[in-house]
């Protein structure tokens, strides 16, 4: 979470429960955007799991000629 963000939900909750929706709408935009970079994550791993195959397979190949 940006700190800008940080410091707004440590007031709303210093402000108390009347802030609870703005609170919430925070850790929602925060979990939007780690959902998305956990999607982005996966990609990447999965991308280089796919490599690190083919290196594999490209030595085998090479280990039996």
């Amino acid at each position: 979470m940006p700190i800008k963000d940080i410091k707004e939900y440590a007031k709303l909750r210093y402000l108390g429960d009347q802030t609870i929706e703005q609170r919430m709408t925070l850790l929602y935009k925060q979990y939007d955007v780690l959902v998305e970079k956990r999607e982005e994550i996966e990609l990447y791993t999965q991308f280089l799991l796919n490599k690190r195959d083919i290196y594999k397979e490209m030595l085998n190949e090479r280990d039996i000629k």
